[in-house]
């Protein structure tokens, strides 16, 4: 039953990145075309988004890759703030480095350098927020002693049934 429900968190946590990368994407271009049209500074007109869809594609895999290397998704109900924190600074560090060496290898040089900085930065306000909301409704579930079941298996025994029935007697 645990290791289900730590898989589901997990699975959880990897889809909330994947959703967090591609929204982050979409935001970090809209803001580049935006920066564009607007005229403001040196920023030159972009590619359209459909030429931007294999770096989006291999970043929505790429962050939650990264991600499990550093070990983000391991038994994260009982993680600290600090560690949540340093997890994602490591997963957007790692990944831009995996994404800039993926397009190095793939000559991906019509990526706009501008858009690539918008979208780390999207990225990392996207995931910092969601392990924000991770961490504090994790805690306000925790606070909450209606939603909290506690329980101790104690086996079949003679000396386990005793130790059963003082449990029991300690509850009242």
């Amino acid at each position: 039953m645990f290791s289900r429900r730590a898989r589901f968190i997990s699975f959880s946590c990897v889809l909330n990145d994947a959703i967090a990368t591609c929204v982050a994407f979409l935001l970090g271009y809209a803001v580049r075309v935006w920066l564009v049209q607007a005229e403001w500074h040196h920023f030159r007109p972009i590619y359209p988004l459909r030429s931007y869809m294999p770096t989006l594609l291999t970043s929505v895999v790429i962050f939650p890759f990264v991600g499990y290397l550093v070990g983000a998704y391991d038994r994260l109900e009982f993680r600290r703030a600090r560690e949540l924190a340093s997890d994602v600074v490591r997963m957007v560090a790692l990944g831009l480095l995996a994404l800039l060496a993926t397009l190095f290898v793939f000559k991906g040089e019509y990526v706009s350098r501008g858009l690539l900085l918008t979208f780390m930065f999207c990225e990392f306000v996207l995931l910092a927020g969601s392990r924000w909301l991770l961490l504090v409704r994790s805690s306000w579930i925790r606070t909450r002693p209606e939603r909290r079941r506690t329980f101790v298996i104690v086996g079949t025994t003679p000396g386990a049934t005793e130790l059963a029935s003082l449990l029991e007697e300690g509850e009242r």
